[in-house]
């Protein structure tokens, strides 16, 4: 018989012990597709900027074209590339692609004042596992269509400067979050008092 290189209770005995014993662990636990829940997630940069938007590839969707439309034919290749990425779906299908494990981008609207819009399609799940760009993928002022030649054109312009210019829209949606909240407190009010059981 041959002698044993490693002497029995040896320092260097228990740390090649200790070695196999984890390798063994590493090993099933990846063979066993453990690895999910053993190992940090992978992440990625987040999407800042419309650069950032550009070089993601990332796929978004709202549920009209009409969200690309002013900058279908810009001159910076970033939101010319961006662009070229949009999708439009029914509201119906944009809940459903938003909630699968496909990461997927979704247009929301700020506003002047820094609120957003509520749409239908941003839904808990998706807001629990997105977050929100920082930088506005692009700014539109106020837009009204009219005939050409309309008589309203000049005093329309008028007005809407002046709501421009005495911070109106920024107000305006401020305005709508306490509308919104006043008509949640109403509407809360009313069903009470339509549970209510007569004296």
């Amino acid at each position: 018989q041959q002698p044993q290189r490693l002497v029995p209770g040896s320092p260097v005995r228990h740390l090649f012990t200790t070695f196999e014993f984890t390798y063994l662990v590493i090993t099933s636990a990846y063979a066993a597709e453990l690895y999910d829940y053993l190992t940090i997630p992978r992440t990625t940069k987040p999407i800042n900027s419309v650069v950032d938007l550009a070089e993601s590839n990332i796929i978004w969707m709202t549920d009209h074209e009409v969200w690309v439309f002013g900058i279908m034919h810009a001159e910076d290749s970033n939101i010319r590339k961006a662009a070229s990425n949009f999708r439009a779906y029914p509201t119906p299908e944009l809940i459903k692609l938003s909630e699968s494990d496909v990461p997927y981008g979704l247009g929301i609207e700020r506003m002047a004042g820094g609120h957003y819009t509520e749409l239908p399609y941003i839904t808990e799940k998706f807001i629990n596992k997105s977050r929100v760009m920082r930088d506005n993928y692009y700014v539109s002022p106020l837009v009204v269509n009219m005939q050409k030649g309309s008589p309203y054109a000049n005093r329309l312009n008028d007005i809407i400067g002046r709501m421009e210019r005495w911070s109106v829209l920024r107000m305006g949606s401020g305005l709508c979050k306490e509308i919104s909240q006043l008509h949640e407190t109403v509407r809360h009010a009313v069903v009470n008092k339509a549970y209510q059981i007569p004296s």
